[in-house]
């Protein structure tokens, strides 16, 4: 945990063109899985939970850290939905990550540390009709492929993220900049390539620049 704490306390930056990521390796179980350093603020022990109404089976309720509430899903109980009970292991951890200006924790039970990875070992998911998992791509680390995850998503599917609700806001905001009808039609038309790493984020934000009015997207 201390070369861990180090190496999120150090907060490194690649340089531009080392064709390079850093990734956090954790377990759930013994299936191990990654998430990019980037989102990753801090790594805690488990802590008291408060119980609290949630629509969605794998939210455990919130957590106080600093003087702040987050909501913990249990990210076992979310990828094993068939599980009667909720995974609980007082040796569990927690990650707390942060993306879009929103912090939220989630139960992992363990972690390993982190790796600089070639972005030629990232490979897209294959595609899998019955694939209904959160996962970004698929990272060749040693002899196993570890599955990137699609924390965008699951803080969607499980209702935990503000994020759909920012960018309707961030649009609404963009457009009362803009009072000329004409100068409106011709923003719409101007041709937007937008990018993400999520999926479920890329379809949102699809969708919400069809439903604004923009018809040139790539």
């Amino acid at each position: 945990m201390s070369h861990l704490a180090t190496a999120l306390k150090t907060n490194i930056l690649l340089e531009s063109g080392t064709n390079e990521l850093e990734v956090l390796i954790f377990r759930i179980g013994e299936q191990r899985y990654g998430v990019n350093v980037a989102k990753v603020r801090e790594v805690l022990e488990i802590c008291p939970v408060t119980q609290t109404p949630t629509n969605h089976h794998a939210v455990e309720g919130i957590i106080q850290v600093r003087n702040r509430a987050i909501i913990l899903l249990n990210l076992e109980r979310y990828l094993k939905p068939h599980l009667t009970e909720m995974p609980r292991n007082s040796n569990d951890i927690i990650l707390l990550l942060e993306f879009n200006d929103e912090l939220l924790a989630f139960r992992v039970s363990a972690i390993e540390r982190i790796f600089r990875i070639s972005w030629n070992k990232v490979e897209p998911v294959p595609a899998m009709e019955t694939l209904e998992a959160p996962v970004t791509s698929v990272i060749r680390l040693g002899g196993d492929l570890v599955l990137m995850l699609d924390f965008e998503k699951i803080a969607v599917v499980a209702n935990i993220g503000n994020r759909a609700n920012e960018v309707d806001k961030d649009f609404d905001e963009n457009l009362e900049y803009v009072a000329d009808e004409e100068r409106i039609k011709k923003l719409r038309n101007f041709p937007l390539v937008f990018a993400d790493d999520s999926p479920t984020f890329r379809m949102m934000l699809h969708d919400e620049l069809t439903e604004a009015g923009y018809t040139n997207l790539t």
